[in-house]
């Protein structure tokens, strides 16, 4: 199948790398009489996969360019070739001609009856390939999908993961976690926080718990550990519990206009 993708349209030998995956693609979606008419996906993931996104390998592509990328006088769409199908989203691959790179698109026209002519440089509808690199690394403009990381980010931050406690009973195993817990004790003192009273009768005891969170930098290294004692309000009862309702930090408009009052 291979074979036949990149003959078909007369694709470079440098695209071959894509053409495998793009035929491993295919062929993941097509049904086998091996396995009883179904496809490899179905076994899988237990439906059959959906298959109206699939276009013809190798075709002409007009690609949407997005407003912020050019400026009002410019075309709309760059032409590239379609050498596969995007691993992470709903898009396709897409070589760009212009730039000699890929990049990952959804907004496209395709027009499945053309080839693009590979030798010929004069003339409309024709370009000539001079080194096509396609080093992923490098050369693929993708976009990262909402919701989720790169592997370079994650490989970074696979070293500095640390289990955070749930409850004081796991925390006071660690030291760290102690001193961190006495840090917010004595800030709790230092700016008089709570006042303590006798216990009114017949009120309910609002409980508290401790927050264990651990603050890491930029490059995700360890920057402090972090306790904070906050008070259970959702075990409150409006009406009941309290009739007033305090934020817990101030807006810098009512800042101002105290400010400008007291001027």
């Amino acid at each position: 199948m291979t074979r036949c993708l990149l003959y078909e349209k007369k694709l470079p030998l440098n695209f071959w790398t894509e053409t495998v995956n793009t035929a491993s693609y295919l062929l993941n979606r097509m049904a086998s009489r091996v396995l009883a008419d179904k496809t490899p996906n179905e076994l899988w993931y237990g439906f059959k996969p959906n298959i109206d996104h699939l276009k013809v390998f190798g075709s002409v592509y007009y690609v949407l360019k997005p407003g912020v990328k050019r400026r009002k006088l410019d075309q709309k769409t760059d032409i590239g070739i379609l050498i596969g199908y995007s691993t992470t989203s709903k898009a396709y691959k897409i070589y760009d001609l212009n730039f000699n790179k890929v990049v990952i698109a959804r907004d496209v026209k395709v027009v499945e009856n053309t080839t693009w002519n590979w030798e010929n440089t004069s003339g409309e509808g024709s370009k000539q390939i001079q080194q096509v690199e396609l080093d992923v690394a490098e050369n693929i403009d993708d976009q990262p999908v909402k919701g989720t990381r790169s592997l370079t980010d994650i490989y970074s931050r696979c070293n500095v993961v640390e289990a955070e406690p749930i409850d004081v009973e796991e925390a006071m195993n660690s030291q760290v976690w102690i001193v961190a817990m006495k840090e917010e004790l004595a800030m709790i003192e230092k700016n008089q926080t709570w006042t303590l009273v006798d216990r009114p009768a017949h009120k309910k005891v609002i409980e508290v718990k401790w927050i264990f969170k651990t603050k890491l930098n930029a490059d995700g290294k360890i920057n402090k550990h972090k306790a904070r004692l906050v008070v259970k309000g959702y075990l409150q009862e409006a009406s009941i519990d309290f009739t007033d309702t305090f934020a817990p930090v101030s807006r810098y408009e009512t800042m101002k206009l105290l400010l400008a009052l007291a001027a």
